[in-house]
């Protein structure tokens, strides 16, 4: 009897491990994977698409930094470990987990998979194992590391490789989410799922936002969005990551190929298949393959509800001035903000403050911040303080505009634009003084790589 019982704990045992394993690393039974083979006609058109090589430091993410720079600053060990292997081991959840960073990662991995360079190897020993120059299409496959025959379809090569779906899985994995997407595309799509194992692996990913937008123009495509295809029926039948460059350019990384005619499989693993970029705009040119498509994005959820908050503000760069018919140049820094406090009405900042500013000095100011729907620019920014004293009156103004979403968290927004490119940004910038008949203004704002606008909002 006791055998018995023994043998009946051991079964449930072994199917509760069935179903853990089914739930987190196996392809559910009624997504079956042939649904997300890509037509002949597709398999063609993406052939033709000629690949882009990009690099970590080309590709742009939604707070205006380049992957590298952001990785670089808020992890340093992921950035080397990502430049130096062609796989991960590293992948938990430190440091703390942003969404910001999460984009970061699964960018970084996706052109650590799409470097052909990484992936070289020469035929193997026995027949059907040929040389790669690169990670090839494997249909079914969610690994790489490994020579194997795809699990699905017709071809039978062993080859190091990985389909479309294996492609997103990887991202996912090597960024630290290690359980639940070892899926299809239909699966992988879905915000529900996304959302339940990114928080299964980073715990404390509290404020994660995650929505499918449908189809949006592809102007409004941001690096790391999930693109992904429909068939006729509604299921996905191809997926992949948008990435964007500094110009605004629009690029997909993904893994294409073909599993079901065993005539086509050499091409697998040639230069036109496998992990790899092609643009963007090139693909929804289609009308057959490109025009039904749908986003999905991951972000972080902006909490600037809270009445009162907090506001520091920094601006400093290079200008010249025309006093007395004359101009000259002035350094860095020329406007510091303190911090202040103001609060929100829906969109839009406002404080105002006077403070002392030493004796006989008062310091008064005030501040408006228009913040877009989505929170990831400020559209249009004003600032104004007046130094008066008994002999002196100095004014200061600042308006901008089109200040991107640099970071952000639970208590705090921080938005930022440096370097050359703050010309594009300053509208108007201005310091009068009057004071034994000197009167001055601003002409003209010219960056420097030190140049900056820095704005931030934050509660206790």
């Amino acid at each position: 009897m006791k055998e018995k019982k023994m043998f009946v704990v051991f079964i449930f045992i072994a199917l509760l491990c069935n179903t853990c394993m089914k739930d987190d690393n196996q392809i559910p039974d009624d997504e079956g994977i042939q649904n997300e083979a890509l037509s002949d006609e597709d398999v063609v058109f993406l052939d033709n698409l000629e690949t882009v090589e990009l690099s970590a430091n080309e590709i742009v993410l939604p707070g205006g930094q380049t992957v590298d720079e952001y990785l670089l600053q808020y992890d340093p060990d992921f950035y080397n470990e990502i430049h130096s292997k062609n796989a991960l081991k590293s992948n938990l959840a430190e440091p703390k987990m942003t969404a910001d960073l999460l984009l970061a990662k699964l960018n970084a991995v996706a052109v650590m998979l799409t470097d052909r360079s990484k992936f070289v190897y020469p035929e193997g020993q026995v027949i059907g194992q040929p040389a790669q120059n690169g990670l090839a299409y494997s249909f079914g496959s969610k690994q790489y590391t490994e020579r194997t025959r795809p699990p699905e379809g017709e071809c039978t090569d062993e080859v190091f490789g990985l389909d479309c779906s294996g492609f997103i899985y990887q991202l996912f994995y090597q960024s630290g989410v290690t359980r639940g997407l070892w899926t299809t595309a239909e699966v992988q799509r879905r915000p529900d799922t996304l959302k339940k194992y990114i928080q299964v692996a980073f715990t404390d990913f509290t404020n994660l936002k995650i929505e499918n937008l449908g189809k949006i123009p592809s102007t409004e495509f941001l690096s790391g969005d999930i693109i992904y295809w429909l068939k006729k029926n509604g299921k996905a039948r191809h997926i992949g990551m948008v990435v964007k460059d500094s110009l605004g350019n629009s690029y997909i990384a993904q893994s294409n190929g073909t599993g079901k005619s065993s005539s086509d499989c050499t091409k697998n693993y040639g230069p036109t298949r496998g992990p790899r970029f092609f643009n963007l705009s090139a693909a929804l040119a289609s009308s057959n393959f490109g025009d039904n498509y749908g986003i999905v994005r991951i972000e972080a959820e902006k909490k600037l509800d809270f009445n009162t908050c907090y506001f520091d503000l920094a601006v400093g760069g290079q200008y010249n001035y025309i006093a007395i018919d004359t101009s000259y140049t002035l350094g860095t820094d020329i406007l510091l903000g303190a911090v202040y406090t103001g609060s929100f009405s829906g969109n839009t900042f406002n404080a105002t403050y006077s403070e002392a500013g030493g004796p006989e000095t008062t310091i008064t100011g005030s501040i408006k911040a228009v913040i877009d729907d989505n929170q990831t620019k400020i559209e249009s920014f004003d600032w104004s303080e007046q130094w008066i004293n008994t002999t002196s009156t100095i004014s200061k103004a600042c308006k901008a505009q089109n200040i991107t979403l640099y970071s952000s968290d639970d208590a705090s927004i921080l938005f930022f634009i440096g370097g050359l490119n703050i010309t594009d940004h300053i509208i108007t910038l201005n310091d009068e003084q009057t004071s034994n008949g000197l009167n001055y203004t601003i002409d003209d704002f010219w960056g420097e790589e030190d140049s900056y606008i820095y704005v931030e909002f934050y509660s206790d």
